[in-house]
């Protein structure tokens, strides 16, 4: 549930769905145990320890969360069927529309396909790393400029068109 804005890309472009990696002082995010969110208060070492398996179920963290006023959350994970699965629900139920990256989900064996398979059936959003990137920047041009201004990373083969 990271937001980063692309160099290039205009901010009104990104409104529904952001991505990509923020500084640590910027990210509300469930890794499953803890989230980094230093500039929402008091935190302990700059972390809200997640005791409930949907990060929405702790109060510090659903607090955060509202503060950024956004509306849109991207999900990932360890235990796509449990903390992921968990948190994507509360926070469908709170109203968010929610997406999950499936290919930067995890859960052993049959458990991550059947807890994508329960998201989609609650009409939670399920999309790949690329579809997300491609949403995200909605443009040849816009993609062009990231992978411009970010040479520096190594794409996985088939995510630049």
């Amino acid at each position: 549930m990271c937001a980063h804005q692309p160099p290039g890309v205009p901010a009104e472009d990104l409104e529904d769905l952001r991505f990509g990696p923020a500084p640590a002082d910027q990210c509300v995010g469930d890794q499953g145990h803890a989230c980094r969110a230093r500039q929402f208060g008091e935190v302990e070492q700059g972390v809200l320890v997640v005791r409930r398996f949907a990060a929405w179920d702790t109060p510090d963290i659903a607090a955060a969360i509202e503060a950024t006023g956004r509306t849109t959350m991207v999900l990932v994970g360890i235990e796509t069927a449990i903390c992921v699965a968990h948190s994507a629900i509360q926070l469908h139920h709170a109203g968010k529309r929610v997406a999950v990256v499936d290919d930067a989900s995890y859960s052993p064996g049959r458990a991550h396909e059947r807890g994508l398979r329960r998201l989609a059936d609650r009409g939670i959003e399920v999309l790949a790393t690329k579809e997300l990137f491609y949403d995200s920047v909605r443009t040849v041009e816009y993609a062009n400029a990231f992978h411009d201004a970010h040479s520096d990373l190594t794409l996985l083969p088939g995510v630049r068109l």
